[in-house]
């Protein structure tokens, strides 16, 4: 019985560090989430609460499944029982809104199932979402640079340099 508890404490503690880590939406910085999204819904013509939207359930759609192959994987290899991975799946399901919170921080996004919720081809949805990270980072960076010369620690043209070089990196 102590394994077993010890054995379901360290999945389901693997479980959550891995629902918290994988793959980002290409340079995801939450605190540029809502400027992204206004970006990319006046690229596509479309309501910023509704491109907001398709990103969360995406999102949320590719983290549940993940965790269920998670859990199916530990099953199939014999590190935990089904009945663990049950109770993990249950204590996972009813987590409080606060660890949604958490979780969100750093999304799994699924830009074909994002692109579908929103009614347009995947490819458009790159395009715009490739456009606002570029648009909303540039902005971010310039706001630094504006700072630094505001502090004296460079001047306007090192700055205008600079600007140009980010705005000139490959992308």
């Amino acid at each position: 019985m102590n394994k077993t508890r010890i054995v379901v404490t360290m999945s389901a503690g693997l479980l959550a560090l891995s629902a918290l880590g994988g793959t980002a939406f290409a340079h995801w910085n939450p605190g540029n989430a809502e400027a992204t999204y206004e970006k990319i819904a006046d690229e596509l013509g479309q309501d910023q609460t509704d491109v907001a939207a398709a990103f969360a359930a995406a999102s949320e759609e590719a983290r549940d499944a993940a965790i269920t192959a998670k859990l199916a994987n530990l099953v199939e290899i014999g590190a935990i029982t089904q009945a663990e991975a049950d109770e993990i799946q249950a204590w996972y399901d009813a987590a409080p809104d606060a660890v949604d919170n958490i979780r969100k921080a750093r999304p799994n996004v699924d830009l074909d199932r994002v692109a579908e919720l929103l009614g347009v081809d995947v490819e458009t949805l790159q395009t715009a979402a490739g456009d606002a990270r570029n648009a909303v980072a540039t902005e971010a960076y310039s706001a630094r640079l504006d700072a630094a010369v505001a502090d004296g620690r460079i001047t306007e043209e090192e700055a205008a340099t600079m600007l140009e070089q980010f705005e000139n990196r490959p992308q």
